[in-house]
């Protein structure tokens, strides 16, 4: 009896908190995982998903997710195999299946996050995790891309800007080279980075991307952030010293 009112007063206050983020902003869900809060919102015809507090996706987004999943698959000029980190829940999934791709495997870290999500999803973004050619991996994404026998053609890391050191794994060298050797020759490697294109937004680049060595050892880069920006053969230029 305790327990349940204790809960009680903890699903008021959640609701409450969101309230005064934003009146308009329905918590629909609130629900704690092994790794993290995970909170569904409801606003102006749209669900919102959000890690502890942090933005992970927004559903349905017609817009949005097909020109990403197409952008992504027009880099590459025969998809087959497709590595999926993070964002599985937004509409991605169900558009890049539109193309040619034989096999999507799809890294989730939470499984808690899929199962709260799932309810929530329009019908043909359910489908689209249940075809035969998605497999959902329950696991950490550095963990599989270092321990990945695979080699794909697309790599998207689909994840949350790097605001946390959890986060910022996926926007290391390190992790980018380990990406390198699962892509196959001709493989692209898709990520992004919420900023504006100015001065700001060049140094956020370089440091992502080559840290302190001036040099990124990948096949090619694709960046999504408001901008559509692509790194080709093995070395980028320096926007600091124009090297």
């Amino acid at each position: 009896m305790l327990s349940m009112k204790i809960e009680k007063v903890e699903n008021l206050s959640t609701r409450e908190r969101w309230r005064t983020l934003n009146k308009d902003i329905n918590l629909v869900e609130s629900v704690d995982s092994r790794y993290q809060n995970i909170a569904v919102t409801y606003a102006n015809g749209q669900f919102s998903i959000f890690g502890n507090g942090q933005y992970i996706a927004a559903f349905p987004d017609d817009y949005r997710s097909a020109s990403f999943a197409h952008l992504v698959a027009s880099e590459h000029p025969n998809p087959k195999k497709v590595l999926l980190i993070g964002g599985g829940v937004g509409g991605f999934i169900r558009e890049i299946l539109k193309h040619p791709i034989t096999l999507l495997h799809y890294v989730a870290l939470d499984p808690k996050l899929i199962s709260v999500v799932r309810k929530h999803l329009p019908p043909m973004d359910k489908e689209a995790l249940r075809d035969e050619r998605v497999k959902i991996f329950y696991v950490d994404g550095r963990h599989f891309v270092k321990n990945c026998l695979d080699k794909y053609d697309i790599i998207v890391v689909n994840v949350p800007d790097p605001s946390t050191a959890m986060l910022n794994r996926f926007y290391t060298i390190d992790f980018f080279q380990e990406a390198e050797n699962i892509l196959k020759k001709e493989g692209v490697l898709v990520t992004g980075v919420s900023s504006a294109p100015n001065y700001i937004y060049n140094l956020i680049l370089w440091d992502i991307y080559s840290g302190d060595r001036g040099e990124a050892s990948l096949l090619r880069v694709l960046r999504c952030a408001g901008l559509l920006w692509r790194l080709s053969g093995s070395h980028y230029t320096n926007p600091r010293t124009g090297d």
